[in-house]
């Protein structure tokens, strides 16, 4: 099995850490550092621990753009959204009426900023406390109209 190196950015300075560095106290500390405080260090610091030739959903998403292809409905394959969460929640709205243990689904809406694309995505409200509805989504480089339309779908 072979491992890539990965990457390992303070502000404008990067450093390259591959599987031997980990052997060593220094690699250690910092791969310990940023799984202990790699929150603070993202936001704070400008941290970023990423696998070279790891390609970011806005990234992916420009190439499909440039490729011609409509971006609005389009599947994110599953390696890229599990790999990334979401740099900011814009928008967020859940109706449930009945417990936390409730195993339904219950009608949502939520926007998520990836880069400069946001994700708009949920679940449209039936007459009831649960919903049967498909999940829809919606890919924009539009702010106002990625929020506008999960309110516009959760309050119908």
């Amino acid at each position: 099995m072979r491992f890539s190196p990965w990457k390992l950015r303070f502000g404008a300075e990067r450093t390259t850490i591959s599987p031997i560095d980990l052997k060593s106290n220094t690699g250690l500390f910092i791969l310990y550092f940023v799984m202990l405080y790699g929150e603070t260090c993202r936001s704070k610091y400008a941290v970023d621990l990423k696998r070279e030739g790891y390609v970011t959903i806005s990234e992916w998403l420009d190439e499909k753009e440039s490729e011609g292809v409509d971006v609005t409905h389009i599947v994110v394959p599953d390696d890229l959204t599990r790999e990334e969460d979401p740099e900011e929640t814009i928008f967020f709205k859940q109706i449930r009426p009945c417990s936390v243990l409730c195993t339904g689904r219950h009608p949502f809406a939520t926007v998520e900023r990836f880069g400069h694309w946001y994700y708009s995505r949920g679940r449209k409200k039936e007459t009831g406390a649960h919903t049967n509805q498909p999940q829809w989504w919606m890919y924009t480089k539009d702010r106002e109209l990625a929020v506008e339309t999960a309110k516009s779908n959760i309050n119908d």
